[in-house]
């Protein structure tokens, strides 16, 4: 209806369980002029086992967003898991961002229709990259593994330094190892006399 909310605060029993819940506008404590925006929406759970609302204050003191504009709010943003994968698979194809959002307007029919920014995208990568992060080596070793399994004539080789570095890395896969074979045979024999 015009307007992003985020959570208050939470409050969980000693087992760990929500007990309470409150929702605010995103505006309330903003430093502009809504400042303080009363908007919100408090549940907590009773004894039978439900949520109940126990605060709901309606009004905000600051206009709501036009329905035409209501995408760029926070709340209604979201990296959907096809998104995610279409713009990986741009990324890998050395699509920067700006151009991978104009390829889903297209896709969407508009802007308006994505359902996420490009700070959302760029958010969505780093988070992307720092879950590899540290364990980059060891996804590049099981993919040789399984590229060995699959077969036999892959090979590789992997060089670290004193700290478990990569310092090296070297790998062919058999159509690379017999162009190679062919190359050294046709070398031996133009050396012949």
């Amino acid at each position: 209806v015009g307007f992003s909310v985020r959570i208050n605060s939470s409050r969980k029993s000693h087992t760990g369980e929500i007990v309470r819940k409150e929702y605010v506008c995103s505006k309330e404590g903003a430093t502009t002029k809504e400042l303080g925006c009363k908007a919100k929406l408090a549940v907590v759970k009773s004894k039978s086992g439900t949520y109940v609302v126990s605060v709901f204050e309606e009004d905000h003191n600051h206009p709501l967003t036009t329905p035409r504009r209501v995408h760029l709010l926070r709340s209604y943003r979201n990296v959907s898991e096809a998104k995610r994968s279409l713009t990986h698979q741009l990324a890998a194809a050395n699509i920067p961002i700006h151009q991978q959002i104009s390829v889903l307007e297209l896709q969407a029919g508009g802007m308006q229709n994505i359902g996420c920014l490009g700070k959302d995208l760029y958010n969505d990568e780093t988070k992307s990259k720092n879950k590899v992060k540290g364990h980059d080596a060891d996804m590049l070793l099981e993919h040789f593994e399984l590229e060995k399994e699959k077969n036999s004539a892959f090979t590789y080789t992997i060089e670290s330094d004193n700290e478990n570095r990569i310092t090296h890395c070297f790998w062919a896969d058999a159509t690379s190892r017999r162009v190679l074979l062919l190359k050294k045979r046709e070398c031996r024999r133009a050396l012949k006399p």
